[in-house]
């Protein structure tokens, strides 16, 4: 080859361009090898730089001008560096023309290669831009395969507890009814005595606690569905904070008493303040904390109610009994709506696994939050917090409202 190019030519041309002198000493370099190096390779000889990979019977500066076809350099310090050369031999140097082999087994980023290393009239660059492409397109279909795996695991799981909840609340329909069934077949069919008026009161009460409490596993169920639907309203009303606590501690009244257990209601200047929500929902919320405290409480244990209101930071009721308690998996499997702890306990105490989630629904709906901190074998505590915007404040002096921002 007998075409002159100036330097500027040759940088743009062959980015990894070097030159030698008849030692083989490198005498000059292009940008390319310069910024891949991160230093400058001028001093060195081309053969403590560079191994001739092919062909491989070039192992002098003597066998390498002579040869006149393309050769293979590969840098002793940068594994991934190769590169395709030809040499255009002067009277007192010899030109290397350099252009850079993609490895297509590596990402352009860890090649540290950009489009301006590569030489513009040898194919180099399209085949550098084609495994830049292939390789992101590699790692999308790789994160996307990941994410459908995560989807499928999440919704295997998600049936999986639906199908363990339907299994379960088989059990829950089916106790109550078979003791409606069960009494009111003993009444209709003269069973029993008519002078046994104790005995038949007694029955008759066991079929209305019954069909209240399978109306209750019914309206927990549809109530969970509606709010995961987002079509559940909340109706609210003004009232004050013991107005939806006092009634969930009647109706437990009788199970704390059985269970010896010991409840203290700590509610410091609540009676200054309102509270806008829905009644019946937050009614339906302690009754349920209460009753999971209840139930999961050991006889002579303790169960501690307390509400703060601040004007500027919220309303907090805070549940704390000294039960069987939780770990942080048994947590977060508690809190997921159709499952319940699977330690053996969903048999030793009844229960849909619908209670908690419920809860947590119904305070979001509130704009609240719902959290659990449990110790096992220790106790749990339920913490529930509303935002000011549902605190109204009571001026006792006239009797007058005002709602707080």
């Amino acid at each position: 080859m007998n075409f002159i190019l100036t330097p500027d030519e040759l940088n743009l041309f062959y980015p990894a361009n070097f030159s030698i002198n008849k030692a083989g000493v490198i005498t000059d370099s292009g940008p390319s090898l310069e910024s891949l190096f991160l230093r400058t390779i001028v001093g060195e000889n081309l053969f403590d730089a560079f191994d001739v990979e092919r062909p491989t019977f070039i192992s002098d500066i003597e066998k390498l001008i002579k040869y006149n076809k393309l050769i293979i350099l590969k840098s002793k310090s940068k594994k991934s560096l190769r590169l395709r050369a030809i040499i255009l031999n002067r009277e007192s140097h010899h030109h290397i023309l350099c252009s850079h082999i993609p490895d297509i087994n590596v990402s352009p980023d860890e090649m540290l290669l950009q489009s301006i290393d590569f030489s513009p009239l040898d194919g180099s660059l399209e085949t550098y831009l084609s495994a830049s492409i292939g390789k992101n397109m590699l790692s999308e279909a790789q994160e996307l395969a990941q994410k459908f795996e995560l989807a499928k695991s999440e919704a295997e799981l998600a049936n999986s507890a639906k199908t363990n909840f339907l299994a379960n609340m088989s059990h829950e329909l089916r106790t109550p009814l078979n003791a409606i069934i069960g009494f009111s077949e003993m009444l209709k069919d003269n069973i029993i005595p008519d002078e046994d008026k104790e005995k038949r009161t007694e029955y008759a009460g066991d079929i209305h606690w019954s069909a209240n409490h399978l109306l209750s596993l019914i309206n927990d169920i549809l109530d969970l569905s509606k709010i995961e639907a987002d079509k559940e309203p909340l109706y609210e009303n003004l009232i004050s904070i013991n107005e939806f606590i006092d009634p969930a501690i009647s109706i437990m009244k009788p199970a704390i008493k059985k269970k010896k257990i010991n409840l203290s209601l700590n509610t410091p200047c609540t009676d200054n303040y309102g509270v806008r929500i829905d009644a019946r929902r937050f009614k339906q919320i302690m009754l349920n904390l209460i009753s999971n405290s209840v139930k999961f409480t050991p006889e002579e244990g303790k169960i501690d109610i307390k509400c703060l209101v601040c004007e500027q930071e919220g309303v907090e009721l805070i549940i704390t009994d000294t039960g069987i308690g939780m770990d942080n998996d048994e947590i977060n499997l508690a809190m997921k709506p159709f499952t319940q702890i699977e330690n053996g306990l969903n048999r030793q105490y009844n229960g849909t696994g619908l209670g908690l989630p419920l809860v947590n629904a119904l305070v979001k709906l509130h704009g609240g939050k719902f959290t659990l901190k449990s110790v096992k074998g220790t106790g749990t505590t339920a913490h529930i917090w509303l935002p000011p915007s549902r605190i109204v404040s009571i001026n006792l002096s006239n009797k007058t409202l005002n709602i707080s921002a």
